[in-house]
């Protein structure tokens, strides 16, 4: 699979990127993305019984929908054994010292995946997501 196979893919390494990094990264992701990644009725997401996925299958167009933390995750790096392991689990299986990591993106899959976050496939939770983008600055700064 190529790079430009994923719908938004973030060219980003999680191995040595910072927090405040990580979501100057993810702000263009969520810009742009059309909502929450998980099991697929066509290409329209079913919300009943919804279940969240790193990578969602590939579409008709050839692209292929990430959730926030699935589009981080290299392609060459990439196992479908990825799917439904927690975060940290997910890092690693990476490879990737933890560092307290899993939960930022704890906190990312829970504002990516939550229904209320979007509306017509417009991002709205940006309160939520600006309260970590300035957790991780005070954290830098100190």
């Amino acid at each position: 699979m190529t790079p430009d196979s994923r719908r938004y893919p973030i060219d980003i390494d999680l191995k040595t990127a910072t927090k405040k990094e990580i979501l100057d990264a993810l702000r263009g992701y969520f810009e742009q993305a059309p909502g929450r990644c998980g099991v697929f009725d066509g290409n329209e997401l079913v919300d009943e019984g919804f279940t969240c996925q790193y990578r969602g299958p590939v579409l008709e167009d050839g692209k292929r929908h990430t959730c926030a933390v699935g589009a981080m995750i290299p392609d060459a790096a990439y196992k479908t054994e990825f799917e439904g392991a927690s975060a940290a689990s997910l890092l690693e299986r990476l490879g990737i010292e933890n560092d307290g990591l899993q939960f930022l993106l704890n906190d990312i899959q829970s504002i990516h995946d939550a229904p209320r976050s979007w509306c017509g496939g417009v991002f709205k939770a940006w309160d939520k997501f600006n309260a970590l983008y300035y957790d991780a600055l005070i954290e830098e700064a100190l």
